[in-house]
């Protein structure tokens, strides 16, 4: 990605690839987990150092490939996780209430959104970077292909998604689709009635003046939303965990997960997710024990 690259330029990218030591690979950990104030850069946790570091042993990986050197210095590089965070998501019940709510008094544009971000349980970036080319109305399948981030120094921009297994396709609930049409139809009514005032662009996700909408502002709203209307807050990323949570209690494999969410490792879907496998397992066996009475 972009931004990736670009971090890394700035922080080694001055120095010759076989010239990288273990120690510069932990000086950028560092540099990275304590972020730059100056260069708008803010301190980044240990799963998107990971990300980062990630990417740099790619490159070294195909650098070793080509005889080019003998060691990836990567290897040795340690990221300190610290002490998991319990997930602050919605229960059914609370996701159900939070539906109805925004159904009932949220703007069209928002419903839409929150609604996919359930559903489909996309990164938010993932959700402000859909394009109606995106869109299959016919069989019901969304791509995700891009991605719109926000940063300091950039602004916003369009860039790949975070990992090359988060570019995928999912099949979801005609329901969506139904709202994405809605929208759809309401853009066009918006750009008769502003005219001149409209902003024409190709996003799903738009500010009332048709722009581009900041992939910052649906939290922001989603804060004010949930005060206004006497809700518990959760960010939005947590409606991704909740999405993950009702395919893991569902039955879903890690692999069926791990491909909904676009994660590039099985072990992550793992690590992420660890007590809801659990929780799952548990449910099963209890299943299977019901069949049969021991003495």
């Amino acid at each position: 990605m972009v931004h990736v690259k670009k971090r890394i330029d700035e922080e080694i990218g001055h120095k010759r690839l076989d010239k990288i030591t273990p120690r510069d690979i932990q000086a950028l950990i560092k540099t990275l987990k304590t972020g730059n104030e100056a260069k708008g850069y803010k301190p980044m946790a240990a799963k998107t150092i990971k990300n980062y570091i990630s990417y740099v042993s790619t490159v070294f990986e195909y650098a070793i490939r080509l005889d080019m050197m003998s060691r990836n210095p990567c290897t040795r590089a340690n990221i300190s996780t610290g002490k998991a965070k319990e997930r602050n998501i919605y229960t059914l019940e609370e996701a159900q209430i939070f539906i109805d709510t925004l159904v009932e008094k949220a703007s069209l544009v928002y419903q839409c959104y929150f609604i996919l971000a359930i559903y489909s349980g996309f990164r938010r970036g993932e959700l402000s970077g859909l394009t109606w080319d995106n869109i299959d109305f016919t069989n019901h399948i969304i791509t995700i292909d891009k991605a719109l981030y926000y940063t300091k120094a950039e602004g916003i921009v369009l860039d790949t998604p975070k990992t090359e297994t988060s570019q995928r396709s999912l099949k979801l609930p005609e329901v969506v689709f139904s709202y994405l049409h809605k929208v759809k139809d309401f853009y066009a009514d918006e750009a008769i009635r502003l005219g001149t005032a409209w902003e024409d662009n190709n996003f799903v996700f738009r500010n009332e003046f048709g722009g581009v909408l900041s992939p910052l502002s649906p939290n922001s709203w989603l804060h004010k939303f949930c005060a206004r209307e006497g809700l518990r807050y959760v960010n939005i990323h947590s409606f991704r965990h909740l999405n993950a949570s009702l395919l893991i209690d569902s039955g879903a494999s890690v692999k069926t997960v791990q491909a909904c969410m676009g994660h590039s490792m099985a072990s992550t879907t793992l690590n992420i997710y660890a007590h809801s496998f659990r929780r799952s397992q548990a449910i099963a066996s209890e299943a299977v024990a019901g069949n049969f009475n021991l003495l």
